[in-house]
């Protein structure tokens, strides 16, 4: 009669849980301590914290060059109004009624693009 007996140790990992790459960086002593330490924090390792860092957070991709131009033409817009509403105040609303208007074309027309 044989008994068959468990292997020792702990069970191999599968191949998608094995770690088999290395990547490494460089950064300053000053930087390393605050990482450590922020991964001390968390009861992990340098390596699972990083890992979990650049995984689970989304970076915001810069603005298009058409989207910088719509910036900087809603922002012109933007003064004009300011300077109907310092009309306004000054010489009364009727004075400057077209020129809002015209101005709230623009911005709607402005608005359709960036919806596009």
């Amino acid at each position: 009669m044989s008994i068959e007996r468990q292997k020792a140790g702990r069970p191999k990992k599968s191949a998608e849980h094995k770690k088999s790459e290395r990547i490494v960086f460089w950064t300053t002593p000053a930087k390393a301590k605050e990482i450590e330490e922020r991964a001390g924090k968390f009861s992990l390792t340098v390596s699972e914290y990083c890992s979990k860092i650049i995984l689970e957070v989304e970076i915001v991709a810069p603005f298009t060059e058409e989207e910088l131009d719509l910036k900087r033409s809603l922002i012109g817009m933007a003064n004009n109004l300011n300077q109907i509403a310092y009309r306004a105040n000054a010489g009364g609303i009727e004075s400057v009624a077209q020129s809002a208007t015209e101005l709230l074309g623009e911005i709607k027309r402005e608005l359709k693009k960036f919806k596009e």
